[in-house]
């Protein structure tokens, strides 16, 4: 049976470890407890919590998500670099393998050393620390245990990778001029920001610009989920008659990444609202590429999910025990 991944807005973690709805919490336990639902958390969770001015408040949330057992997404920008190279790859007609229902170490459980890792697109890692690197694994099998504790510790001793983290707005696409005569049309800027992605990726392959400017072309944008997921929103934000974004949608948006890769991703009111005006969905995307991708505006709303993929699961085990004459963990005479 395939776990189900969750997302958890930052919202919903402090609520959780608050003990404001009991009720959730112990159904999100018993689904992390039987394997059937996958935690997952990125570094954004981190640098949030880091900004907490309380440091009993900060270390109470960091040991509650570690409770939860997470899987971690990579950093927003190490997640777009992984979707170019990869796309890159196959414009290049070479094979890559999409793993995006493993972490590092069950890949290394399962390709040897001897695999090419840039052939091997991987979102998640058993490691928080490793969600920073551009590599793809880590060659220290002690830093798969690394922990949301020992990453705000991280964080906490070299405050400037936080701001690599959080440096949003200049990794964004160009705003309209003025955000009071916003223009229809794509977000303005979008063409360039993404060649200067592309280019940023593709740094270390020492790739001639016309190449580079050739795969920016033909690139089926779809390919690379996060990228798409946020330029969507952006063009979503961008024709919307609201005044200026505050920051904090920003952070939002950046969390937005996990969309693809995730089964439920829970946000807030206002980003669930764009999401919906740009039919964000898994039919969006080439088949492999993402998982189901449904988002939602509450916690209990995703756990409703949960409960409706379990039926489904237990529906389809029932059909095919029938079918073969098998139910799960006994035989029976067929017929």
């Amino acid at each position: 049976m395939d776990k189900f991944y969750l997302y958890l807005d930052q919202r919903d973690l402090i609520n959780l470890a608050e003990g404001r709805d009991d009720d959730t919490k112990g159904k999100l336990y018993q689904g992390i407890s039987s394997g059937h639902v996958q935690i997952v958390l990125s570094s954004m969770h981190v640098v949030e919590t880091w900004k907490y001015a309380d440091n009993k408040a900060k270390q109470y949330l960091a040991a509650y998500a570690d409770s939860l057992s997470p899987i971690w997404l990579l950093s927003r920008s190490t997640l777009f670099r992984e979707e170019i190279l990869r796309a890159f790859h196959l414009f290049l007609g070479e094979e890559v393998v999409t793993c995006v229902a493993a972490d590092s170490q069950e890949v290394d459980d399962i390709y040897p050393p001897s695999v090419e890792r840039h052939r091997i697109f991987l979102p998640f890692r058993k490691s928080a620390l490793e969600t920073l690197s551009p590599t793809s694994v880590v060659s220290d099998r002690n830093l798969y245990n690394n922990s949301f504790m020992q990453m705000l510790t991280f964080f906490e001793e070299n405050p400037r990778i936080v701001k690599m983290v959080t440096d949003i707005h200049d990794c964004y696409p160009d705003w309209s001029t003025h955000f009071k005569t916003k223009v229809s049309g794509d977000l303005p800027g979008k063409t360039k920001w993404l060649l200067r992605t592309v280019q940023s990726a593709l740094g270390t392959l020492n790739i001639e610009n016309v190449k580079i400017e050739n795969f920016v072309h033909m690139l089926d944008i779809r390919t690379c989920p996060a990228i798409c997921v946020y330029l969507r929103i952006k063009d979503a934000i961008n024709k919307d008659k609201a005044p200026i974004p505050h920051p904090s949608e920003m952070v939002d948006i950046a969390h937005a990444s996990a969309i693809p890769y995730a089964d439920a991703f829970s946000t807030d009111k206002r980003i669930w609202d764009y999401i919906r005006r740009t039919k964000i969905n898994m039919h969006v995307f080439p088949e492999g590429y993402v998982r189901l991708s449904n988002t939602f505006k509450s916690l209990a709303g995703t756990m409703g999910c949960v409960d409706e993929r379990h039926k489904t699961e237990n529906n389809q085990l029932t059909t095919a025990s029938t079918r073969t004459g098998f139910s799960v963990g006994a035989s029976k005479p067929a017929g």
